[in-house]
């Protein structure tokens, strides 16, 4: 049909040479279509060291960047018997704006049909979605603490704690999802899109009703990333 698959991965892009490079090869472009999903901006929390950030995901992922990371959550998950389950919401913009909360429902109605003596507690920086409210208030009140315009600061492996601009919160068990921005590669490419005054927003750069790359009316950029 005309075209052909490669399984690789992406380690850069270069949008002068119009070129994709993989481990194993240069491929040329005429026209580019990127959909690279997010990255999770770990060092918005004062973690910049990637051991650190492989640990905090290792023990505590919220499994919003990738499915790879939802086998370990759900083990996680099996495992909690009781205590304080955190869970943290990204400040909008974020990959699917209703998942948080239909996790959160999911959960909320899971401690309390097994009768788990535990309670989810969910910090939110963002106001919480109308149709969710009521519901995870009213009927899961007794399993839910929700901290809303709570913004995570900090987190604490060893104290298994976040400071918020409300206060510290500890956690036995945590679903910990930081801000998110565009894939790695579109950085090294040069395709975020910069905000008045020069500072870069984190997503990409992209035409509202095209989705072309203001870098270049030949590359597009689709999905999470924008």
């Amino acid at each position: 049909y005309g075209y052909r698959f490669v399984q690789a991965e992406v380690s850069g892009i270069d949008i002068a040479r119009r070129s994709v490079t993989t481990a194993d090869a240069v491929l040329p472009f005429d026209w580019l279509v990127l959909s690279p999903g997010i990255r999770e901006d770990w060092s918005a929390w004062q973690v910049n060291d990637p051991q650190a950030i492989a640990e905090l995901r290792r023990r505590h992922s919220g499994a919003m960047q990738s499915a790879a990371d939802l086998p370990a959550l759900k083990q996680r998950l099996a495992s909690f018997k009781g205590g304080d389950l955190l869970m943290t919401i990204p400040p909008a913009p974020y990959r699917c704006p209703p998942a948080p909360y239909e996790r959160a429902l999911f959960i909320a109605w899971w401690l309390k049909t097994q009768k788990i003596p535990g309670k989810l507690v969910i910090v939110d920086p963002n106001p919480m979605m109308p149709a969710f409210r009521n519901i995870l208030l009213d009927r899961y009140k007794d399993q839910v603490t929700y901290l809303d315009h709570a913004k995570v600061r900090s987190v604490d492996l060893v104290r298994k704690t976040v400071s918020t601009d409300i206060d510290d919160i500890r956690f036995d068990e945590a679903m910990l999802c930081p801000p998110q921005q565009a894939a790695d590669v579109l950085w090294q490419a040069g395709l975020i899109r910069r905000e008045e005054g020069g500072k870069l927003s984190g997503w990409a750069a992209q035409g509202a009703t095209d989705f072309r790359s203001a870098a270049d009316n030949r590359v597009f950029v689709i999905g999470d990333a924008t």
